[in-house]
C-alpha cells in the first residue's frame, strides 16, 4: 500500500457506561471496498479470556460501522450491533456454590434496606435469577418480614419443599437425579428433576397467597429448570385463587436458560462443578443465540417498566 498508506481509526463509545448500554464501534479512513477483521477480547477477574470477530468490507467512504454493517462471517453473521460484545467464543466456566443462605439471613437484608436513608421503606421490590427465582417466590409469599412492592422472577420454579429453604431445595434434587437426562455429549440437562409438576401442595409455593405484582420471565427452551411448565402451574394456581390479575408473564420462543441483561453473552453450555468435590460436569441452559440475545434485550426494558410502574406509581 506504498503511496497509499492512510491513518485507520477504530474508535469505541461510549467509553464507559452501564450493563445495558449499547456501544457504538466504528472504523474509518480505509480505503473504499477493503475487507477487514474486527477482533474483541476480553480477560475475567478469573483469568478466562473471552474473544470475538467479524469480517467486513468497508463503505464507498472507507468506513465500517458494525452498529449497521453486516459481518461476512466470525463468530457472528449478519446485521448484530452487540455482536462483538454477545458472541464471544467462550472458555470453560466453573460456577462453586458456596454457604447456602437462610430465610434470616434475607429478611435481615430486607430490614436494613428499610432502614437506609435513601430508600422507601414501603417500595421494595425482590428480583431471582435461576434458583434466586425460587427463593424469591418464597419470600413474596411466606415471609412475615417481607413485604414486597413487587416481585420479578426470571427463569425460576415454585417447585420446592415449602417447609426449608435453600438446603432443603437443593436436597429435594439431590434425591432426583435419576431424573437427569444426558446426551451423546455428556451435557446434562437437569429440568426433569422438578417434572412433574407436583399436585402436593407441600411441595410448591402457594402463589395463591401472592398479595403484590408478579411478572414471570420464561425461556422455552430453557434445558435447566422447568420454567415453562412453572410458569403454566402458576397461572392456573392464580387463576383458581382470583388473583391472576396480579401476573404477568414474559414468553421467549428459543431462549434458553439464565436470561440476563442485555449485552452478556449468551452461554449455551458450561462446565461446573459443585463445592467440597473435585467432580465437574457440563451442564445444558439451552436457547438458540439470536433469540436468547433478543430476550435478554426486550425482557430488560420490560422488567425495568415494570419496576418502575410499580415502585414509582401512585400510593397504595
Amino acid at each position: 500500500m506504498a503511496g497509499n498508506q492512510c491513518c485507520v481509526k477504530l474508535s469505541v463509545e461510549p467509553s464507559r457506561g452501564l450493563i445495558d448500554e449499547r456501544f457504538i464501534i466504528m472504523v474509518k479512513k480505509v480505503l473504499p471496498g477493503f475487507s477487514l477483521t474486527l477482533h474483541s477480547l476480553h480477560h475475567n477477574e478469573d483469568g478466562h479470556s473471552w474473544e470475538a470477530f467479524a469480517h467486513f468490507i468497508s463503505d464507498a467512504a472507507g468506513t465500517v460501522d458494525v452498529s449497521e454493517d453486516c459481518s461476512l462471517g466470525g463468530t457472528y453473521s449478519g446485521v448484530e450491533p452487540m455482536g462483538l460484545a454477545v458472541d464471544y467464543l467462550t472458555p470453560g466456566i466453573t460456577k462453586k456454590t458456596g454457604k447456602a443462605v437462610d430465610k434470616q439471613y434475607l429478611e435481615t437484608a430486607y430490614k436494613v434496606l428499610q432502614q437506609h436513608p435513601q430508600v422507601l421503606g414501603s417500595r421494595i421490590a425482590m428480583l431471582g435469577l435461576s434458583l434466586g427465582a425460587s427463593i424469591t417466590l418464597k419470600m413474596a409469599v411466606y415471609s412475615e418480614v417481607v413485604k414486597l412492592r413487587c416481585a420479578v422472577s426470571i427463569c425460576g420454579s415454585h417447585v420446592q419443599p415449602v417447609d426449608g429453604f435453600v438446603e432443603e431445595l437443593i436436597d429435594f434434587c439431590k434425591n432426583r437425579t435419576e431424573k437427569i437426562r444426558y446426551n451423546e455429549k455428556q451435557e446434562q440437562t437437569t429440568r426433569d428433576l422438578l417434572l412433574p409438576i407436583p399436585t402436593d401442595p407441600s411441595l410448591k409455593v402457594d402463589v395463591g397467597r401472592l398479595q403484590c405484582p408478579l411478572l414471570l420471565v420464561v425461556g422455552d427452551d430453557d434445558q435447566n429448570w422447568p420454567a415453562p411448565e412453572s410458569a403454566n402451574d402458576m397461572q392456573q394456581m392464580m387463576e383458581r385463587a382470583g388473583n391472576r390479575h396480579l401476573l404477568t408473564v414474559l414468553w421467549y420462543p428459543k431462549a434458553g436458560h439464565l436470561i440476563e441483561p442485555p449485552y452478556l453473552p449468551h452461554i449455551r453450555i458450561s462446565n461446573s462443578k459443585m463445592a467440597a468435590s473435585e467432580l465437574s460436569y457440563l451442564i445444558l441452559w439451552g436457547g438458540e443465540r439470536v433469540a436468547h440475545c433478543h430476550a435478554q434485550e426486550d425482557s430488560w426494558k420490560k422488567i425495568l417498566a415494570f419496576l418502575t410502574e410499580n415502585l414509582f406509581g401512585c400510593d397504595k
